[in-house]
């Protein structure tokens, strides 16, 4: 019983982890691809960065969900 209580905990870790993770990344592509380059002629950065806010954003859903499923096994006591 307690494997599966500490399973819950990481999952929850692991979840908010993967959701400061995309945070991070979409800032990233923000700074980096609109507010770093404006004004600039070039502005293909905001198509060739797109896979950083792409991973950023599937990396926020994953933590959500993983953090989320983790919180209500907590609050339900389907974790002792």
């Amino acid at each position: 019983m307690t494997l599966r209580r500490i399973f819950v905990y990481i999952s929850v870790f692991i979840g908010s982890l993967c959701t400061f993770v995309g945070l991070a990344f979409s800032a990233m592509y923000v700074y980096g691809a609109i507010i770093d380059r404006w004004g600039e002629a070039d502005q293909s950065l905001l198509f060739w960065y797109l896979p950083i806010l792409f991973l950023g954003i599937f990396s926020i859903a994953v933590g959500l969900f993983i953090s989320f499923w983790g919180i209500n096994r907590i609050k339900s006591g389907d974790s002792s």
